[in-house]
């Protein structure tokens, strides 16, 4: 009775192993095809997350832009990959990118990038020619913020001047370094600390000016780079020169220059337009064509041709022309 009970359990057991084995297989596959699934899955999240991170890494570039230009500053490289990016720099290019479209579309901004600074002295550009013939990046990876609303909305009731510290301290500040760029521009690019003095002095704000102490207020243009300051000794004797930085190109230039020698003359003149284009070599498109005596082409000196002269009239005319030029020039001598 014993025997037939122990054989009867062995045959279960078996039975239950043929069962197992029987799906063992199926459950294999099964589960194989679950974690692929999930592998697949997380891939999915995978980049989500990618697209996530370089949401909030744009994010809080406009922030560090916002913040930095409020103060001036501008916006570096280096200071990103530090600040903002950490240990994602190689993603910076996506980054600037998104933070460059969410600027344009929510705060009508963009960044844009600062030219180099010019070579003024004489041993700054003999130190450029030498620099010239070595293989290296025009870009300066600097960056500031400009505005893109349209020129129509570029008014001071739309605009205005920044409430920090006072609306009036930074019109004054606006309006002194526009004017000084203007006569840097006017005077060729470079203007000699005695003649900036000279000009200011007319301007009663050679030692003061309504924001503070004029050496003061130069050396804040120059930390803000609107100003460049550099000595030259290339004549012999050290002289101190001014030329515009690389700010005031952007927010000012050539155009806002003469935006302001316009609202200074009291609008737009033909004469004006004619002397800005010479002065600051504009572009004539920029300016309505000025129609004076002095812009008009020089007459040909001689006779008019008519259609009834023939080639050897006109030889002969411009014979005795040339002997009436050689008469002239013995009389004067």
């Amino acid at each position: 009775m014993a025997r037939s009970r122990r054989q009867t359990r062995r045959e279960v057991s078996e039975d239950e192993e043929e069962d197992d084995s029987r799906l063992q297989p199926e459950t294999q596959g099964r589960d194989y095809q679950d974690d692929q699934e999930e592998e697949d899955a997380y891939g999915e999240d995978g980049d989500g997350q990618g697209q996530q991170l370089i949401s909030q890494l744009a994010k809080k570039l406009v922030r560090y832009a916002l913040s930095v230009e409020s103060n001036r500053r501008a916006i570096k490289r280096q200071d990103v990959n530090r600040v903002v990016l950490g240990a994602h720099t190689r993603e910076f290019k996506n980054v600037f990118s998104e933070a460059q479209l969410q600027l344009e579309t929510v705060f009508g901004m963009k960044m844009v990038e600062l030219p180099k600074q010019e070579k003024v002295t004489g041993a700054q550009k003999r130190a450029a020619a030498q620099k010239a013939d070595k293989p290296g990046t025009s870009s300066t990876n600097t960056w500031i913020l400009i505005t893109t609303l349209d020129p129509r909305f570029r008014v001071p009731s739309i605009l205005g001047p920044p409430k920090a510290p006072t609306r009036k301290a930074e019109s004054e500040y606006v309006g002194l370094y526009s004017i000084i760029i203007a006569l840097i521009y006017i005077n060729g690019g470079v203007l000699p600390d005695t003649k900036l003095e000279s000009h200011l002095k007319k301007l009663n704000a050679e030692v003061n000016t309504p924001i503070g102490r004029t050496e003061a207020v130069l050396q804040r243009m120059i930390n803000d780079g609107y100003l460049v300051r550099s000595k030259d000794s290339s004549s012999g004797d050290e002289q101190i020169e001014y030329t515009v930085g690389p700010r005031g190109k952007i927010e000012v230039g050539e155009e806002g220059v003469a935006g302001v020698i316009r609202k200074m003359m009291g609008g737009q003149d033909p004469d004006i337009e004619s002397k800005i284009q010479v002065t600051l070599s504009l572009n004539p498109k920029h300016a309505e064509p000025a129609i004076t005596g002095a812009s008009q082409a020089p007459k040909p000196r001689g006779r008019k041709r008519t259609h009834q002269q023939t080639e050897p009239e006109e030889a002969a005319e411009g014979q005795e022309e040339d002997e009436e030029e050689d008469e002239e020039d013995e009389t004067e001598a």
